[in-house]
């Protein structure tokens, strides 16, 4: 009995530690430029291209990951370092 009233307290006491971690999402069909500079590797240029470049899209905005990523000049770091917060 204690070694179970051990690991429930234990259990309780790391509990306390543990925080989710927030991650900001960017819509990139959606959000302005002051938004999308958020993203890692993304300069107020690159925000700007992005927003003009979807606009040019059938429907005006991307559809996928792999959308963006044929976009001129997107480098594949932008897309790895982005990809969990990036949405459509």
């Amino acid at each position: 009995m204690k070694k179970i009233m051990y690991l429930f307290c234990l259990l309780l006491g790391f509990s306390n530690n543990i925080q989710a971690k927030s991650i900001e999402l960017i819509n990139i069909n959606r959000d302005p430029e002051s938004i999308i500079r958020r993203l890692n590797f993304i300069g107020p240029q690159m925000a700007k291209r992005i927003v003009d470049y979807r606009k040019t899209l059938p429907d005006g905005r991307f559809k996928s990951l792999e959308d963006f990523r044929n976009m001129p000049k997107i480098k594949e770091i932008v897309i790895k370092s982005n990809k969990d917060r990036i949405i459509f």
